[in-house]
């Protein structure tokens, strides 16, 4: 072909003018006179030829809605292959001895993909809209574009464009290697093989030196970061009161003072930091204005829609409206009820495959170790839970939104840092456009939050309730079972037997030796409902308001006449309250023990609609389960022993129960001694547990080695870790104390019915007739130990087991709701918190830097190292399998096997299929029906019956 062609109207901005529409239809014609073929790669200024073949159709979509790429002059991947036009390019380059080199220069499709999703315009303002399309009589497709999309071409899309085009030197394939391509695999490697940055910085200068000279290598590991960052997304810094009594943003965004307790927002600082400058007299800086305290927030909008901005994840954000569900097992969230309750209640939100259902997580913890002075800092986590079972609770998907400065923890002050997300949920829910990779097109992206995940701690801080005391459990609230211990000054909550059955028969043992020796007639408790909680809350807003205005009236009143911030005192009135409202004392106290607060996340139209808004975390009550039940059969000194002197004297002075239990006189003394508790192991049993754990022998990765966490004198754990303790409840416990409690047998059973209720809860996938056995099981297994341990044994954590089950039936696998993977998290932010004077900031730029090169080598990497893919478990299938979660520790092996083997093993894969117990059944009666009921037959003689049943059958 001729280089003679007119592309002028390439650059033409105006893509509704008859040039340019003249021209897209004559770039078409030339396509189809020079290539065969419906489908080809696309130019547009989105795509760059670099997302695959589409049709004609899609092609003429893109080119009137994006534009032609300006650089696209040779038009080599649509039939140009003219010579000439290749050294006219070339004249264009000033590089006319490296024709062919210079010209794979213009062509960089993944990474200008990058470049041009990077400079994307993520603050969630509307977008381009998407084209009309219709067909006409002749049955032709044509579009109507409502308005140009003009791409967004500043300092940083000309910075980052550089990077991405201009090669490391003249001498490498410039093609692919760029210098974005280098630094981004250069940090991959350093997270993958935890490389410090001093020796990311070595290998800089040495693969400088390497490199011929002239090469465009930074040899700054500073600047290589800044270089990735601009890649990914900035965050927000808000001012905060040093009290926590408010956040300086919206309409408080220029004050100098707290609203509320007149703390200054400002202070001044000798050193040099960033901050407003105060010079004195001369001229010179005198002090440098700083806040006392800072919030960075992380906005989620952007985050949400550039996870549709990579194809394969914007098609597996979809998967939950594709998978097959089934009542008998539960595998996922969208399974749970809570899941079908919203597509009810929220038809049009269910209606859009690509709406994201979030959960939130929080939790503190201690940058400088455990060592170092106290410090709590607290990240808020978004994790979307449309992804499929494979990727749906992996780190890489994990979003930091907020980021809590210390150094205290924010306790009821949590609400005030939660403002931004909560509004930018409120505008998630009612929609921002987005951009759909996987469908070509713009699309209304909603969010709605479906649950908190937390530790017990967290729990009460976001969601207001009272998570000690009396009234400690947040479902069963005021009915909770409690009971206060005058000797060892805490609560217990027994009375397991009111989650029994009605005529089981532990609801009418009386006797002092087993339980209260009391009649059990109580009824497991109903959970709150949203609405009735929200209608709760109000009210307790309401008397907090009115006992604020009751304890000062006068002087109030004078200060806000003085300060002209005067406020609308509002007081409850009688109609605020219902009959049926946990009061303690009725309406006339007007305190409410169940509620301190009302949490900022009922500001969502639908969050009282969920049933199961706060879980209960699996992770830190198995841990804290299995640490006071071995603490107190081994008789660990510490606190995880419930079984104490002043438990003893509780039962014989405050309880008048469980006689043999009582401390006992020790003759010619006036010292007492604690009776050997049928509970409680002996010197040679704790010996034998002790040795069996130390020595046990298990695969790499299945747990720590328990050599180095079992000592032996004396007698005791070690550094144990929640997996530790994971790994003994679920497969250990049951095992090491097989020859313990031999004359307590109620006991030992009692203890393994609970390893197997933590074994089922915890599978990922859960039988919904398993769970349900399971559960009956444990409320038995906790009466009995009602009947063993003493009354201080029953810390919340054991009561919260009840409610274990019920959450997981609703909300469906505790590994979606439990806190394994963001104690994890917690861990890399301990981990980026290197600056200890700036420990917020160190922390978010080290996020920032991470989130940049993960999004980064979604557009380099070939095989899925270093994305978002790099911890999918290939084992683990999205679709349902019965041999989910069983990975094998090795690869298979090629065995030949004998006659005998091959036919042990037919047989057994016979007998494992459910269908073949109705031809054994047929079997046996023909049997006995031929040589009566005393014959006997061998399994063997079964297979050639079976066989020839079956050819008769199908003839």
């Amino acid at each position: 072909m001729s280089s003679g062609i007119d592309k002028e109207w390439m650059k033409d901005k105006n893509f509704e003018s008859d040039t340019y529409k003249n021209g897209v239809l004559n770039f078409l014609t030339f396509v189809q006179e020079n290539i065969s073929g419906n489908k080809h790669s696309c130019p547009c200024k989105r795509c760059r030829n670099g997302t695959g073949q589409i049709d004609f159709e899609d092609i003429f979509v893109h080119l009137m809605k994006h534009g032609m790429d300006e650089e696209y002059t040779f038009w080599c991947f649509h039939g140009e292959t003219s010579i000439v036009s290749l050294l006219d390019q070339a004249q264009q380059l000033g590089a006319m001895s490296n024709t062919p080199r210079e010209v794979e220069i213009l062509n960089f499709p993944k990474l200008n993909d990058l470049v041009n999703d990077a400079c994307e315009n993520f603050t969630g303002e509307p977008g381009p809209s998407t084209p009309n399309c219709e067909r006409n009589n002749e049955g032709h497709t044509t579009f109507e574009v409502e308005r140009d999309h003009q791409p967004h071409k500043g300092k940083k899309y000309e910075r980052l464009h550089r990077l991405a085009t201009e090669p490391l030197h003249l001498a490498t394939d410039a093609s692919r290697h760029t210098i974005m391509y280098a630094l981004v695999k250069l940090n991959d490697l350093k997270t993958q093989y935890s490389l410090s940055d001093g020796a990311t910085g070595g290998i800089l200068k040495l693969l400088k030196e390497l490199l011929p000279e002239g090469n465009n290598l930074t040899v700054s590991y500073l600047e290589m970061k800044n270089m990735i960052k601009d890649i990914g997304m900035d965050y927000v810094k808000y001012d905060v009161c040093i009290n926590n009594c408010m956040l300086f943003w919206k309409e408080h965004a220029h004050i100098t003072e707290c609203i509320k307790c007149g703390a200054k927002r400002y202070k001044l600082s000798l050193r040099h930091e960033s901050g407003e400058k105060i010079l004195d007299e001369s001229g010179k800086v005198r002090f440098h204005k700083v806040a006392q305290k800072v919030m960075r927030h992380f906005p989620l909008i952007p985050r949400l829609k550039r996870l549709y901005t990579i194809k394969w994840i914007a098609e597996k954000m979809t998967w939950h409206a594709q998978a097959k569900s089934c009542m008998e097992f539960l595998r996922h969230p969208r399974d749970s009820s809570d899941w079908f309750n919203a597509n009810i209640l929220w038809k049009q939100f269910a209606k859009e495959a690509r709406n994201i259902r979030l959960a939130i997580a929080t939790d503190g913890f201690n940058p400088n170790n455990m060592f170092g002075r106290s410090y709590s800092c607290w990240p808020v986590i978004i994790q979307p839970l449309n992804l499929p079972p494979s990727l749906c609770m992996k780190s890489e998907f994990s979003m930091l939104t907020i980021l809590i400065p210390g150094p205290k923890s924010p306790t009821n002050s949590i609400d005030i840092f939660l403002q931004p997300l909560v509004d930018e949920l409120k505008v998630l829910w009612s929609g921002v456009e987005a951009w759909d990779a996987n469908k070509n097109e713009y699309f209304n992206l909603k969010a709605m939050l479906m649950w908190g995940i937390h530790d017990f701690p967290a729990y009460g801080m976001l969601s207001g309730c009272t998570t000690q005391g009396y009234h400690a459990c947040p479902i069963c609230s005021e009915h909770t079972p409690s009971e206060y211990l005058s000797k060892s000054t805490k609560c217990c909550y027994q009375k397991s037997r009111m989650f029994l059955p009605q005529d089981h028969r532990y609801r009418y043992d009386t006797s002092k030796k087993t339980f209260n020796g009391k009649r059990e007639e109580g009824v497991a408790p109903r959970k709150l409902t949203g609405d009735k909680v929200e209608q709760l809350v109000l009210v307790i807003d309401r008397i907090k308001r009115t006992s604020l205005a009751s304890k000062d009236k006068r002087s109030l009143e004078t200060s806000q006449k003085r300060k002209g911030k005067g406020k609308e005192v509002v007081v409850a009135e009688e109609e605020d309250f219902d009959d049926d409202f946990p009061w303690e004392g009725g309406k006339e106290d007007l305190t409410c023990k169940d509620f301190s607060r009302r949490s900022i996340l009922f500001d969502l139209e639908y969050w009282k609609d969920h049933d199961t808004r706060h879980n209960l975390d699996v992770m830190h009550i198995e841990k804290n389960v299995t640490e006071t039940l071995l603490g107190t059969i081994l008789s660990v000194k510490g606190s995880s022993n419930k079984d104490t002197i002043k438990a003893r004297e509780e039962l014989e002075k405050d309880l008048n129960l469980k006689k043999h239990l009582w401390m006992q006189d020790v003759e010619d003394s006036d010292k007492r001694k604690m009776p050997q508790a049928p509970l409680a192991l002996t010197k040679e049993e704790k010996l034998i547990f002790y040795r069996s754990l130390k020595s046990l022998k298990v695969p790499i990765g299945f747990s720590s080695n328990f050599n180095n966490n079992v000592s032996l004198q004396p007698l005791g754990f070690v550094n144990m870790k929640s997996h530790d303790y994971h790994v003994i409840m679920q497969h250990l416990l049951p095992v090491l104390l097989m020859h313990s409690f031999l004359d307590d047998k109620p006991l030992y059973k009692a203890i393994q019915r609970i390893s197997i209720f933590f074994n089922v809860l915890c599978a990922k996938v859960i039988f919904w007739e398993h769970l349900v056995k399971a559960k009956k099981a444990l409320v038995e297994a906790l009466c009995v130990l009602e009947i063993y341990f003493p009354p201080s044994f029953f810390v919340i954590m054991i009561h919260l087991m009840h409610h274990l089950a019920d959450e997981a039936l609703s909300a469906r696998p505790p590994r979606y709701r439990a806190m394994w993977l963001f104690e994890r998290e917690m861990k890399k932010f301990e981990k980026w918190s290197r600056n200890k004077r700036f420990i917020e900031g160190s922390i978010a730029n080290a996020y920032l830097l991470h989130e940049a090169s993960l999004y980064a080598m979604e557009y380099i990497s070939e095989k899925g190292e270093g994305t978002h893919k790099r911890n999918l478990e290939e084992y683990l299938d999205d679709e349902f399998d019965e041999s989910i979660g069983q990975r094998p520790l090795s690869k298979g092996k090629t065995l030949i096997q004998s006659k005998v083997q091959y036919e042990q093993a037919r047989r057994w894969v016979l007998f494992q299929y459910p269908g073949v117990y109705e031809w054994k059944s047929k079997f046996e009666s023909s049997i006995r029906f031929q040589q009566g009921n005393k014959s006997k037959h061998r399994v063997d003689d079964f297979i050639p019956w079976l066989r020839d049943e079956a050819s008769l059958e199908s003839e």
